[in-house]
């Protein structure tokens, strides 16, 4: 939601802000408004596909602050689309918006357009920083609204719905929230606090003698939001006088307030804008009042909160007190556990509900067709678990081995391929094996090559983030991950695209989000990977240009004989996948060097082969049976 032209006015006149000293309180947070905004912020690569390790350092920074000021955080997200389509209208503009953007960065010009796992790597933060969440069925406005007045707490979201909620707490808009400039010591003695600004509608009533706060949603019908045609506006503002106003701020938003204050109540206020916008016609009425009645309703908050309940409870108030379309109540309690507790994402809803998902855009080449149809195999998995009959009902307690071979034949990768590799690398293992054999065009080499680099990348530097595991205390590996970090952050100087390898990587990352969702609705028959560290855009575009100049892998990877056996492992998994893989698949240079060079190991019949035998067993972190774990033993003994 959002009322056009309210946060312009709101920003130009900072008479209806007070400066607050935020600390020990609850704080309601809109979460897509959140990840939004800490992305967009935080300089990441837009043009590339992603930066999801810089956004997840913003992410853990930012909660990390508002525990240094003992701010409570409840999050709360947009879930799916609104069951009822009153705003398909508006979310296809948006789709239309995001296309056009992804063409203009494809072409190397500025624009905005979030990654497409962003949030799959913001609900996974959150829920292993064990952050309060709660991810709605639909627009998530109304019940961050609804919380937040009930318990007297302030609001941090960019939404200017809020700018007419009447919250006791107030309004943070999250430019106003200074959480980069939080002030801790002698100037703070019991705990920091963030400098904010915030905005209450009483402050905003009290500027014009006579408004109501109750007359803040007809303002916000008259002046148009996302549910209200366009129509509405043009006729009222084409057929009122309003007051001159003294020029400060928006002549027309403020002109509205002024006349919406000679009013004594919102009904005799609602039936003169019913009489301008029907000119006298009577008999038109009703549907035009019908209307502004629905609009005006969606800020009428109700005296309690079912999230209040949710998150004193947890998961014993679901699902009645919990308001969803009577087709999602009537499914397991697992799934809607799943969905609100953001352990499922949103998509599950839209083909619950509606039979219908939207897809989002991604730079890729405009002259191909989607980069999205390659993982429509998975999609199509996915839609036929959720739709056909109650078998979704089942799927948590089929055995585990049942679940794992669905999820191995929908990304045709054999187990055995798997055995090798680390845990967290299983899935995005699966992953690229169905990238490779279902994309068109069929990816390049180097595109390959960079990839599995990224992974092993990705792989160790989630593991340098682990005190406990032994890599931490290798310094080639941090070598290798620092050459690898200087050559993508060189890439970002850079504004060109080269378009065949983004369309590719584009590929890859709609199979892996398809990929997830399959897993999750399986229940997780292999572990989530961290998705932080799965993809960097501009580290692949990088890798792949020098890989296409002539420079080695073993020349990326020189100083340690870890990052080598890994990304050795990853390839001989793509060889091993049910397709031979695009023409001139690389070959395990480092598996065949290290074969050569070390002579009979000293731990016969570790790795591939014991996976077999543990089969139905969920694989930990820490496990070290599997074989990259099993090489990096057997590299500490060498040097002991």
């Amino acid at each position: 939601m959002g009322v056009h032209g309210l946060t312009t006015y709101m920003e130009r006149d900072r008479r209806f802000l007070v400066n607050v000293r935020l600390q020990a309180t609850r704080l309601v947070i809109d979460g897509s408004s959140l990840y939004y905004s800490l992305y967009f912020n935080c300089g990441a690569d837009q043009q590339c596909g992603g930066e999801y390790e810089a956004f997840a350092e913003q992410v853990q920074q930012f909660f990390t602050v508002l525990s240094t000021c003992k701010i409570q955080p409840f999050v709360v997200l947009d879930g799916g689309m609104d069951h009822s389509d009153k705003k398909f209208s508006t979310l296809q503009q948006r789709a239309k918006r995001s296309i056009q953007d992804a063409n203009s960065l494809s072409r190397g010009s500025h624009s905005s357009l979030l990654p497409l796992l962003t949030k799959a790597v913001f609900m996974q933060l959150l829920l292993d920083m064990a952050v309060p969440l709660f991810q709605c069925a639909a627009e998530a406005d109304f019940e961050i609204a609804s919380l937040a007045s009930q318990w007297g707490c302030p609001v941090l979201t960019n939404d200017s719905d809020f700018y007419i909620f009447q919250l006791p707490g107030g309004y943070i808009p999250f430019r106003y929230f200074q959480w980069g400039s939080v002030v801790v010591g002698k100037q703070a003695p019991s705990h920091g606090y963030i400098p904010a600004r915030c905005y209450t509608v009483d402050r905003l009533c009290s500027h014009f003698q006579g408004l109501t706060p109750q007359m803040l949603p007809l303002l916000a019908v008259i002046m148009g939001n996302d549910y209200t045609p366009p129509d509405i506006k043009q006729i009222f503002f084409s057929r009122v006088n309003l007051p001159v106003t003294g020029g400060r701020g928006n002549p027309q938003t403020e002109g509205l307030l002024l006349w919406l204050s000679q009013f004594s109540s919102p009904d005799e206020a609602l039936e003169e804008v019913l009489e301008l916008e029907e000119g006298g016609k009577r008999q038109k009425r009703n549907p035009t009042q019908s209307v502004f009645s629905a609009g005006m309703q969606e800020y009428t908050l109700p005296p309690r909160s079912s999230l209040a309940q949710f998150f004193s409870g947890g998961l014993s108030t679901l699902p009645g007190s919990i308001a969803v379309p009577e087709i999602l109540a009537a499914q397991p309690q697992w799934l809607l556990q799943g969905i609100f507790t953001g352990r499922l994402p949103s998509l599950v809803h839209d083909v619950l509900v509606l039979r219908r998902v939207m897809l989002y855009a991604q730079v890729e080449n405009c002259r191909l067709p989607s980069s999205h149809c390659t993982s429509l195999p998975i999609r199509q998995v996915i839609y036929g678990l959720l739709l056909l009959g109650n078998q979704q009902a089942t799927a948590p307690v089929l055995p585990l081995p049942v679940r794992l071979q669905v999820l191995l034949r929908v990304l045709l990768l054999e187990e055995r391929a798997l055995a090798p590799l680390p845990p967290t690398l299983r899935l995005p293992m699966c992953v690229t094996s169905f990238w490779l054999q279902r994309s068109k065009p069929r990816p390049d080499p180097t595109i390959l090559q960079a990839v599995l680099l990224g992974l092993t990348f990705g792989e160790l530097s989630h593991r340098k983030t682990i005190p406990t595991d032994p890599t931490c205390s290798r310094p080639g590996v941090a070598a290798v991950l620092h050459r690898l970090y200087q050559l993508g952050h060189k890439r970002k100087e850079r504004r060109g695209l080269n378009l065949e390898v983004a369309h590719s990587l584009s590929q890859w990352q709609s199979c892996m989000k398809a990929a997830l969702c399959l897993n999750q609705l399986l229940w997780g028959p292999l572990p989530d990977p961290p998705c932080a560290w799965l993809f960097s855009g501009t580290l692949l575009h990088a890798v792949q240009a020098a890989l296409r100049e002539g420079v080695a892998i073993e020349t990326l990877l020189a100083g340690d004989p870890i990052p080598g056996l890994l990304y050795s492992s990853l390839m001989e998994a793509t060889q091993k996948s049910g397709d031979s893989g695009p023409s001139g698949l690389p070959g395990s240079s480092f598996s065949t060097a290290r074969k050569r060079g070390r002579g009979p190991r000293k731990r016969g019949g570790r790795g591939r082969g014991q996976m077999q035998r543990g089969r139905g067993q969920r694989a930990d972190e820490s496990d070290l049976n599997n074989r990259f774990a099993t090489l990096m033993s057997d590299e500490e003994e060498d040097e002991e």
